[in-house]
């Protein structure tokens, strides 16, 4: 950990003001997105630090400094509107009066926007009722739907009515899947490194990270195999973005970037209660810093190749307080 470092400190804060720039909201710790969470509890962080008076003046002031930021809990950023139910015109079904509403939503965004909404779409995530199923689905999900209907892929085809109307909307098609230029795909990526700091995985849980990861490996391949497809110009974009390598898997340096992080939080978190976490507090965020003390006191005293390199443990021992043979904290 040399002197020459950059300041993690303003560096998680610029990470925290792209995140709401792309996602048009604040970091929630119950988000599924491990990057996500660690936004928000380093929010808390800065909050409880504030509150003890413990947070440098410099620092206070670039957080207030980043639009919408409050000392209390993060009021919500502006939601779009709700769009107007259609008016009814005589007896109209449920399924019809949903319908009407999902296709006015649709039609609504591509005005604005000037193109169709898509999974990756935060704005786009409009929920569509669908008879008891409280969480509806988005519009990106609707339109496929109205594809499928239409080729007779799933059960009730689209009547002419419909038909016409979704093909009145700018730049309908009703092919699922329309392929994606190498910029188009590449702009995405870059897109997806910008808001969760990390790469893609093509077996990640969301479908849009995975269609995300296998074109990153397809890259790989293509640089490995020299195909002409991948330019020059191609390669050196790739390679100007954050977290990119060309080897098949991070790790070394995927575990390396992660112990890193975890070190980072805890001397935030010792900075801001001058003592280490305890495993018994009720925050989870201090349960899971304490299980990490826990896991690097147990890997300086085995023996083999787990043992702790010695870069880390002098980083360790220069946390003020540390010990390594202290009962784990209760």
């Amino acid at each position: 950990m040399g002197s020459d470092r950059i300041d993690t400190w303003f560096l998680r804060l610029l990470r925290l003001r792209d995140f709401v720039d792309l996602s048009e909201r604040w970091p929630s710790v119950s988000s599924s997105d491990v990057y996500e969470r660690r936004l928000a509890e380093w929010m808390g962080t800065q909050r409880d630090a504030y509150r003890k008076g413990r947070l440098a003046a410099d620092r206070a002031a670039a957080l207030e400094d980043t639009p919408g930021w409050t000392w209390g809990l993060p009021a919500p950023l502006a939601k779009p509107a709700r769009l107007a139910k259609p008016e009814r015109k005589g007896w109209l079904s449920a399924s019809e009066v949903k319908w009407r509403g999902a296709y006015d939503a649709v039609k609504a965004f591509v005005e604005s926007h000037g193109r169709f909404p898509t999974a990756a779409d935060w704005e786009a995530r409009i929920r569509v009722p669908e008879g008891n199923r409280r969480e509806g689905r988005t519009l990106a999900s609707w339109i496929v739907t109205q594809q499928l209907n239409y080729q007779g892929s799933a059960a009730g085809k689209l009547s002419a009515e419909r038909i016409a109307a979704l093909e009145q909307l700018p730049g309908w098609k009703w092919a699922i899947h329309e392929p994606r230029t190498w910029e188009q795909s590449y702009a995405r990526v870059k897109a997806f490194i910008t808001i969760h700091g990390r790469l893609p995985k093509d077996k990640a849980s969301r479908p849009v990270e995975q269609r995300l990861g296998r074109w990153v490996g397809q890259q790989r391949v293509a640089y490995m195999q020299g195909r002409p497809a991948l330019t020059p110009v191609r390669i050196a974009a790739l390679e100007a973005l954050p977290e990119w390598f060309w080897a098949q898997t991070a790790g070394p340096v995927q575990r390396e970037w992660e112990w890193c992080d975890a070190y980072e939080s805890l001397a935030l978190f010792l900075e801001a209660n001058d003592r280490f976490p305890r495993g018994l507090e009720a925050s989870q965020v201090e349960l899971r810093l304490s299980a990490w003390v826990h896991r690097q006191r147990e890997a300086y005293t085995r023996r083999g190749k787990t043992r702790l390199p010695a870069d880390r443990i002098a980083a360790l021992e220069a946390l003020p307080g540390w010990k390594w043979w202290a009962r784990r904290d209760r």
